[in-house]
């Protein structure tokens, strides 16, 4: 005999309880929500995308459009700034590095 109970239950969670859950986690998580989006979709996010946002101008969902535009039409520039910053960091690194080994010799 084993003290391990197994338990199944079935939740269906509301749009806003997914939304508030999302909220509430790390900005890692978040990442990793969108990282697993991309490989479930298969090659559909686009087309669900545009689903979505019919659906939202069709129910003049203004609060959905808000929100999706917000996260999505920054994102290209965030990802862009991202690189550019983590190049501009690696390029100071190497400098001082070259700097330092000048020094010593």
């Amino acid at each position: 005999m084993t003290d391990e109970t197994k338990l199944q239950v079935s939740v269906q969670l509301t749009p806003e309880q997914i939304a508030e859950l999302w909220w509430n986690i790390g900005s890692d998580e978040q990442a990793q929500f969108y990282a697993h989006l991309h490989r479930i979709s298969k090659g559909a996010l686009c087309l669900q995308t545009a689903y979505m946002v019919r659906d939202m101008i069709e129910n003049d969902n203004r609060d959905a459009r808000d929100a999706f535009c917000t996260i999505h039409n920054h994102s290209t520039e965030y990802v862009e700034t991202s690189v550019d910053m983590r190049c501009h960091a690696a390029i100071r690194g190497i400098a001082t590095m070259a700097d330092a080994a000048r020094a010593t010799h």
